[in-house]
């Protein structure tokens, strides 16, 4: 039996790939480091990848103090700090009290400073509001909070309007409401808003913020307390989390506490602080050295070294017109690539070329905002940031080429986010060799298309042909409709050869959907009750291959064609653009079966798309039967058992319909009955659909409607199934019951049964009956059909949101 892909799945994908391409997972050979240098895999390289961003791990001071520490008190003190811990504690947390003129506890990591600090300071009266891109070790540690029922929600990165707006809705019901945010990112080096957030703790005496500055340590601020302290000043409403690792080239965390209280109180009860181990004397060591280096006013002529190499470098980008990310102050710089593997291939050859970086790509960015980060010590010299950035610039345009990337697809990605306009021309004088060359076309209506040749494709799979996509448009692609979820823009995409042959065709289908369509029950609950305040909360634009109406087939590939892969690629590449030109949040190819999948995910997966997993579809393929015996024969004991029961003991009771001739009160009265489907599903959650569409289809030759009446009942029907019917493919699309019969008559059960009959009667080989509900769709003899798509994501933000609302049972929180 298969099992479905998880998420986890996608990003073993996606970091495998890296493994397997030399960019994760690597590491030194076994050779003294000295200064940049490193050795890789037998490779001297220099390395722009530490976030030792003062040059301190090699400091000679700090080299002693370990060696003392270790002399006077071993490798280790193996003692849960609950009960006791080294003097170097004490005199470390002395050190940086006196840095930070406040209390400080150290922690043995960052994150388990979050952890510690968080649930306790934070109370179940009071509200998250999480920054977007807030580092993921204080997303985690949030986590904790939620169990609890505290209310998480989110804001658009740097979004201080956003904030502000949660905080007046926030205030009324919450004791305090606490910011949680980076001093520095840490992927694309940017800082937070602190004018602004310092105006906001002048308006609002509930707002708190709890900073994460570990990347801003040392470097910046007096003394190097860091960038957060060079940009505020301690404030009675403000906890600062800061790094030992990093810039102050030791080892741990250290949380700085605005009173003397909340240190007790984290001290106390902090989970990580009773059961973690502690940070062992050797760093301890080095810690107390480098806190005596930062009292001592010496770190501050470092500082200034530092700034001269970021200036440097920010210089050299500019001149050698690379689009890189967040011209700030930080030593992270961050140069824009798109895909993951054009950052793998610039890295590689980066790598080859003697150069150490970083690959900065999905998870940890959205999937078309990957790129090439590297970070800044002082002890690069001005040598080594030219020879870097010379060499980028040199690959740069010639990897975009190979990857078939333009600069016009990064600028529109990133946005605002790059602020060069311009990128670097290609410098090799060789030019690729020329390819046969394909053709993309791309058709805003069905009938730019060839309908013989479309049917071809795609009549025979489920509701894409011509016919069908001529109802569509005539429903959905109305400028004049009056609510935002029934405009619908369509595109019919193909790729020939200079033949004119056909190698690809796509149907895609622009829509705003709702983002918790996937999203358990218990969540998509919580949004709808949301929604009564704004019924387009947590909606976004969608592109999907086909549409939203019908499932099956939607992307027809000729991989008997040599040039296949190629016009993949250019799909793709096309449909990102579009995607990221209309703001979609999500460009969802879709309903895949298993087989197809498998052999089309290493090709996707190259070119930004994910393998994710999709509701099972449900369908009978067995529809040459003879008999109503042999119909039953063809099942298990159980569900024969059950047909019977439920559905033929029933069957007397109905008169069953099919005629197209009917009132328009009829119609009113079938859209009713589906309005009460929809109103009760959450299974899948979407908007409801247009009276229109209904219409359209007692219109329409290639749809079939089903509609059940009671012999000693009302006048209306009591269920109704349309469907849509051509070639060999019979989908059951939209059923609609009347709930007043659902067990007194099984009615749910009595349609699904006539829509097999009808299916039959009609010549059909395969019923697709749709997903949910499977135990009731496997009784009339459907079997389940595993079903995955391929997902780019471009905005996670409200995929996050839903996901941050999934709590333990009985709880609640709030997005």
């Amino acid at each position: 039996m298969s099992q479905k892909h998880h998420y986890l799945d996608t990003i073993d994908q996606v970091l495998t790939q890296a493994v397997e391409q030399g960019v994760l997972h690597l590491h030194c050979d076994d050779r003294p480091h000295e200064g940049t240098g490193i050795w890789v895999q037998g490779r001297q390289m220099v390395s722009f990848g530490s976030c030792s961003y003062l040059g301190l791990e090699q400091d000679q001071r700090l080299i002693e103090g370990v060696v003392d520490a270790v002399r006077r008190y071993g490798t280790q003190f193996s003692s849960s700090r609950a009960y006791l811990s080294t003097g170097l504690y004490t005199r470390l947390e002395q050190q940086l009290e006196e840095l930070f003129s406040a209390p400080v506890i150290v922690t043995p990591t960052t994150s388990l400073g979050h952890q510690a600090a968080l649930p306790v300071l934070i109370r179940d009266e009071d509200a998250v509001i999480l920054d977007h891109q807030v580092h993921a070790s204080v997303q985690n540690a949030v986590q904790l909070l939620k169990p609890r029922g505290i209310a998480v929600h989110h804001i658009r990165h740097n979004r201080v309007d956003q904030l502000e707006d949660l905080i007046r809705q926030l205030r009324p019901k919450h004791r305090h409401i606490w910011y949680l945010a980076d001093g520095i990112y840490s992927m694309y080096g940017d800082a937070a808003p602190f004018n602004e957030l310092e105006a906001l703790l002048a308006r609002y005496d509930e707002l708190h913020l709890y900073l994460d500055d570990a990347h801003g340590m040392s470097w910046a601020g007096k003394n190097g307390t860091g960038f957060v302290r060079s940009r505020m000043a301690p404030h009675p409403r403000v906890m600062l989390a800061v790094s030992l690792n990093k810039a102050f080239a030791a080892a741990g965390g250290a949380l700085v506490f605005p009173n003397r209280e909340w240190a007790r109180k984290v001290r106390t009860c902090g989970p990580t602080l009773i059961f973690s181990g502690p940070v062992q004397p050797p760093m301890l060591g080095a810690a107390v050295a480098s806190a005596s280096l930062h009292l001592s006013g010496e770190i501050e002529p470092l500082q200034a070294e530092l700034q001269q190499r970021l200036e440097y470098a920010r210089n050299c980008l500019k001149r050698h017109h690379l689009p890189f990310v967040t011209d700030s102050e930080s030593p992270i710089f961050f140069v824009a690539t798109s895909l993951p593997r054009v950052a793998y291939n610039l890295i590689d050859k980066l790598n080859k070329e003697g150069f150490y970086v970083n690959s900065g790509t999905f998870p940890a960015t959205p999937m078309a905002r990957g790129g090439v980060r590297f970070t800044l010590t002082r002890n690069h010299s001005e040598q080594q940031i030219d020879s870097l950035v010379e060499t980028m610039a040199h690959y740069y345009p010639s990897v975009l080429e190979e990857e078939g990337i333009t600069p016009e697809t990064i600028a529109q990605s990133f946005g605002e986010q790059v602020k060069l306009g311009d990128f670097p021309t290609r410098t090799s004088k060789s030019q690729p060799k020329p390819k046969k060359s394909l053709r993309l076309d791309v058709g805003e209506s069905i009938d730019q298309l060839c309908a013989k040749e479309w049917n071809c494709m795609f009549g025979r799979s489920g509701p894409v042909s011509v016919e069908y996509l001529r109802l569509l448009e005539r429903v959905f692609a109305r400028a004049e409709a009056p609510k935002p979820e029934d405009r619908w823009q369509f595109r019919y995409l193909t790729v020939r050869d200079e033949d004119d042959s056909l190698v690809l065709a796509a149907p895609m289908t622009k829509v705003l959907m709702k983002d918790d369509m996937f999203a358990p029950e218990a969540v998509s609950q919580q949004v709808e009750a949301l929604r009564c305040r704004d019924p387009y909360w947590l909606t976004s634009t969608m592109l999907i291959s086909g549409t939203p109406c019908g499932e099956g087939e939607s992307l027809f590939i000729n991989r008997n064609h040599p040039q296949w892969l190629q016009a993949l690629a250019l799909y793709c590449e096309e449909v990102r653009r579009y995607g990221e030109q209309v703001g979609a949040s999500q460009i969802l190819l879709r309903d895949f079966d298993e087989e197809t999948a498998q052999s089309l995910a290493p090709s996707l997966l190259d070119l930004g798309f994910v393998q994710v997993g999709l509701p099972d579809r449900y369908g009978v393929s067995n529809l040459d039967w003879h008999s109503e015996a042999e119909y039953l024969a063809r099942m298990s004991s159980r569900y024969r058992y059950s047909l019977r029961k439920e559905a033929l003991a029933f069957r007397d009771l109905y008169r069953v319909e099919t005629g197209k001739s009917v009132s328009g009160e009829e119609i009113e009265w079938c859209y009713h009955l589906y309005l009460q489907v929809h109103a009760k599903s959450r299974a899948l959650t979407s908007f409801a659909l247009p009276k229109a569409l209904f219409r359209e289809h007692f219109l329409s030759t290639d749809c079939d409607v089903i509609r059940l009446y009671l012999k000693d009942g009302p006048e209306t029907p009591v269920a109704v199934m349309f469907s849509h019917f051509q070639g060999e493919v019979y989908t059951a699309g939209i059923v609609g019951l009347d709930y007043r019969y659902l067990e007194s008559h099984k009615v749910y059960k009595q349609i699904l049964y006539r829509t097999v009959v009808r299916a039959r009667e009609l010549g059909a080989s395969y019923l697709q009956l749709g997903f949910t509900a499977g135990l009731e769709k496997r009784k009339v003899g459907a079997l389940k059909r595993p079903t995955y798509g391929f997902a780019m994501v471009l905005d996670h933000y409200n995929l996050d949101i839903i996901e941050s609302m999934s709590v333990a049972p009985g709880k609640r929180s709030t997005g």
